[in-house]
């Protein structure tokens, strides 16, 4: 049975009931309530800190499945000053681009004048919290699907890479396998960035060497420029 942890970044307890309220009666009727949990974002840095230490805190979530989406509210207000949630999505979604990631906001139109931001992914406040309306159902479930995709493919990723991996092991370097495996990675990172790739840990310096120069030598046969 899959479970479902949903990231809250919001000050206001209020709206963080409203939104914990409206994913669980919205939900699609194949999941089960008890299979959907709630992680509060704490608010306890500095202003000036505050994009990046929860933009930091959410990606280790993300890499270590604690989290499957995240809501960030417009606005967020600690010590009587505040950010704009689109700086923590912002930085977000420039380390996990694929991350099921939404900006609540009072006014979705103030969001879309920013070049880094998905109109897809900002979500009207109002409309969202009419739990009977057509929008906040239909929104409640894209949530879902967005993180049956993300998923899904961090999955399929993660099995290609395993695979490249053990034919390294079994086959021994070759230009071949070291592509396939940089390509997947580089897949992969925008699903889940690790700070150590797998070709990193599997190889040592010596046969890393080697590998590029293999990649090399394979490009001038095929003679192709970099």
């Amino acid at each position: 049975m899959n479970k479902y942890t949903i990231g809250i970044i919001d000050e206001d307890s209020e709206d963080v009931e409203y939104i914990q309220r409206t994913i669980l009666i919205n939900k699609p009727d194949e999941i089960e309530e008890d299979n959907i949990e709630f992680k509060i974002f704490p608010l306890d840095s500095t202003i000036e800190q505050l994009a990046m230490d929860l933009a930091a805190e959410a990606v280790k979530d993300i890499v270590e499945e604690k989290i499957h989406a995240l809501i960030i509210d417009y606005k967020i207000i600690v010590s009587s000053n505040s950010i704009e949630g689109t700086e923590v999505f912002e930085t977000l979604t420039h380390i996990v681009p694929k991350f099921p990631t939404i900006v609540l906001s009072n006014l979705p139109e103030a969001c879309y004048t920013k070049d880094f931001v998905d109109a897809d992914k900002i979500y009207s406040k109002n409309e969202f919290f009419k739990i009977e309306g057509d929008y906040s159902k239909e929104k409640t479930k894209n949530i879902f699907r967005n993180i049956k995709n993300y998923n899904t493919q961090r999955a399929k990723l993660s099995i290609k890479l395993a695979t490249e991996l053990d034919k390294l092991e079994q086959e021994g370097t070759t230009a071949e396998t070291i592509s396939s495996i940089m390509n997947i990675e580089s897949a992969l990172d925008e699903y889940c960035p690790q700070s150590l790739t797998k070709i990193e840990k599997a190889l040592d310096v010596s046969q890393l060497k080697e590998a590029v120069e293999l990649i090399e030598k394979a490009k001038k046969l095929m003679n192709i420029e970099d």
